[in-house]
């Protein structure tokens, strides 16, 4: 895992990262971003990831597009430096197998805005690690995403208890004893039903 840097934020810039598809919730993302635009006009949305930006595109106003930048795919390295960089990530994705992305901007520090469907409640804690967000809800994820810009002491917050989830939550040495002790259990119970058979 990635370790936290301490590197100074850049500050009004949101990440995106993942397919530029609907179930990926980045065409919700991008109509709640003229919200956005509207009451933060310098804040710039920075989007990673395969897909067609033509598409993409319809749904911006003229005005907030200028803040939108479309980066295509990067390498890992990559992503995780504009992570660490950024003031906040945000998926709000309709269907999600583990959320892999969300973790990764977790482990270096970076507030997150993630989805209430899927897996998203089991990664973040709502206004703990990180904001959940309805899909669906256009002002929800506007509303969202101006308040973690505007609010340093709600970003800390959010930097500290991500990477504090991540390395708890997700750490491979734990997660490899939580495997031998449930295994060894399933093999010691297997065992013990075939001795009394």
């Amino acid at each position: 895992m990635p370790a936290i840097e301490t590197a100074q934020r850049k500050k009004q810039t949101v990440v995106y990262t993942g397919t530029l598809i609907k179930k990926k919730g980045i065409f919700q993302l991008l109509k709640a971003w003229n919200l956005v635009h509207k009451e933060m006009p310098e804040a710039e949305l920075f989007v990673f990831g395969k897909g067609k930006t033509i598409i993409a595109n319809e749904f911006l106003n003229s005005q907030a597009a200028s803040t939108v930048f479309f980066k295509g795919h990067v390498s890992r390295p990559q992503l995780f430096n504009e992570l660490r960089s950024a003031t906040l990530a945000v998926f709000p994705s309709y269907s999600e197998t583990f959320g892999l992305m969300c973790v990764e901007a977790m482990s270096v520090g970076c507030p997150v805005i993630y989805t209430r469907r899927s897996c998203g409640p089991e990664i973040v804690q709502d206004r703990e690690n990180g904001s959940l967000v309805d899909p669906d809800n256009i002002d929800e994820i506007a509303a969202s995403i101006t308040e973690l810009l505007r609010n340093t002491s709600l970003q800390e917050k959010y930097k500290v208890n991500g990477r504090k989830t991540v390395v708890e939550k997700f750490n491979i040495v734990n997660s490899a004893k939580e495997h031998v002790s449930y295994y060894t259990e399933v093999v010691r119970e297997f065992e013990h039903v075939h001795k009394h058979a």
